[in-house]
């Protein structure tokens, strides 16, 4: 049997569903993100990154808020997205996974992770987690952190 969650499948996947993500599930994810961003407190002049961003609902937000913004995520499709809604804001989006970032040791003061523990194996969420840890100064906020797949 093929593994439904091998990161081909989900790349696969996300770029399938990438043109009509934000039409279907944009409305909710941009509510959930401007409450986490303000579960946060203040992130002016913080430097955040945003792990697995898609197409960047919660990147923008956080930068709509005064935050300089990394988002990340390994599907071009849906970088090709949140690029598009960059509007002069402290934001640049990259193509990486999560699970082998470039980035140095605590290079941001805060990292979040939203809607994407849950499509994961464990031992690959295991790892993006330790990855978010390992980059972040302060605070890692996130979602899934519960049953995942595999």
């Amino acid at each position: 049997m093929k593994n439904l969650f091998s990161p081909n499948r989900i790349q696969q996947f996300f770029t399938n569903i990438a043109p009509f993500y934000d039409f279907f599930v944009g409305p909710a994810m941009r509510a959930k993100a401007k409450r986490a961003a303000g579960l946060l407190g203040p992130v002016g002049g913080m430097e955040v990154l945003d792990a697995c961003t898609g197409t960047g609902i919660m990147a923008l937000e956080l930068a709509a808020r005064g935050a300089r913004v990394t988002g990340i995520d390994f599907s071009p499709a849906m970088l090709a997205r949140a690029v598009k809604k960059v509007n002069g804001q402290p934001v640049v989006f990259r193509l990486a996974d999560a699970t082998k970032m470039d980035f140095t040791d605590e290079s941001f003061d805060v990292s979040t992770l939203s809607m994407a523990l849950h499509e994961m194996p464990l031992p690959q969420r295991l790892r993006v987690l330790k990855e978010i840890r390992r980059v972040t100064r302060d605070r890692v906020a996130g979602d899934g952190l519960g049953k995942t797949a595999g």
